[in-house]
């Protein structure tokens, strides 16, 4: 339920700075979680209560 949470908040905003559909973004799917993360590594992800899941852009645009 939470990954169809956060997959419904990145369709609800657009996604600035990405230069391809073929870029994965990482999401943390804890509560408090309300942004995509550029890189696996990010800093923001290591603070993540839950899972981490990647999703590609182009599967995100192809949902809206």
């Amino acid at each position: 339920m939470k990954k169809l949470i956060i997959l419904a908040f990145l369709l609800t905003f657009p996604l600035l700075g990405m230069e391809t559909a073929n870029e994965t973004v990482y999401i943390c799917t804890g509560p408090k979680a309300v942004v995509y993360h550029k890189t696996k590594d990010c800093k923001g992800l290591s603070k993540c209560s839950d899972d981490v899941i990647s999703v590609s852009l182009e599967k995100i645009s192809k949902t809206r």
